[in-house]
């Protein structure tokens, strides 16, 4: 078994800080990378030294454009994205799922990203469908977070639901469970779906709308060799651009 040096354990961490603070493309790199940590092989060192080669390539900082945030229509916009046993357990096995979303303020065409994350799902997941479906809440709870931070900054009430969340997934399956008055088959979703639908009843949540996976800005946070030009453009510009605006 190969030993990882401590130059490469530092440069794993680097790695990390780096996508959590401003390379979100990276996200999944980095997440992959950690579940080799324990047992790496030389592939995963080459593999390490390959996601170090596309730094430069890609966006070298976050831009964050002015708004008028008393004047313009201000909306929270999250993508939701996932994938089913793509990730590695601990045994080396690959059977664990990834979830990821991004969390922006908008004004339907400056976009500031301000939250995202790339993990795995705590849960073991049998489908495509209940994956989506976690990750879905996860991002719904970021986005009504970050609605808190702007509703208490603005008006000084953290609970006031002026500001529209507005979310986009790529399963069909998913919306159609939201939309949909009947309960889940999967009866351990059933909750999950649940408080989805509960959220946008209650106006929690303005809407979520099928996205194509081509269209899906976090599908590069979930997935190896997703492309990321898209979300990498909205980064190094701060323009977003959403038919939905």
């Amino acid at each position: 078994m190969l030993t990882i040096t401590q130059d490469q354990v530092i440069l794993l961490m680097e790695l990390h800080w780096l996508s959590g603070q401003s390379r979100p493309d990276l996200s999944f790199d980095t997440l992959e990378l950690s579940t080799y940590a324990n047992k790496p092989c030389i592939k995963h060192v080459k593999v390490l030294n390959k996601v170090v080669k596309k730094i430069p390539g890609g966006p070298q900082c976050l831009s964050y454009r002015a708004m008028d945030l008393d004047k313009e229509k201000i909306h929270i916009i999250f993508y939701s994205d996932a994938s089913v046993g793509n990730l590695f357990t601990e045994s080396g096995n690959q059977a664990d799922s990834g979830r990821g979303y991004l969390v922006f303020v908008s004004n339907g065409k400056t976009a500031n990203l301000v939250d995202w994350s790339s993990r795995k799902i705590k849960r073991v997941v049998h489908s495509a469908f209940a994956a989506e479906t976690l990750a879905c809440n996860d991002g719904m709870g970021a986005a009504i977070y970050v609605r808190q931070i702007l509703s208490e900054i603005l008006y000084g009430d953290p609970k006031l639901r002026v500001i529209p969340i507005h979310g986009f997934i790529d399963s069909n399956q998913l919306l159609q469970s939201i939309q949909s008055t009947k309960q889940c088959e999967e009866k351990r979703l059933r909750l999950d779906v649940s408080e989805i639908q509960e959220c946008v009843e209650r106006g929690d949540i303005e809407s979520i709308t099928w996205v194509p996976t081509q269209k899906m800005l976090a599908d590069c946070l979930t997935k190896k060799g997703a492309n990321s030009e898209d979300l990498c453009r909205v980064i190094e510009t701060g323009l977003f651009q959403n038919s939905q605006f």
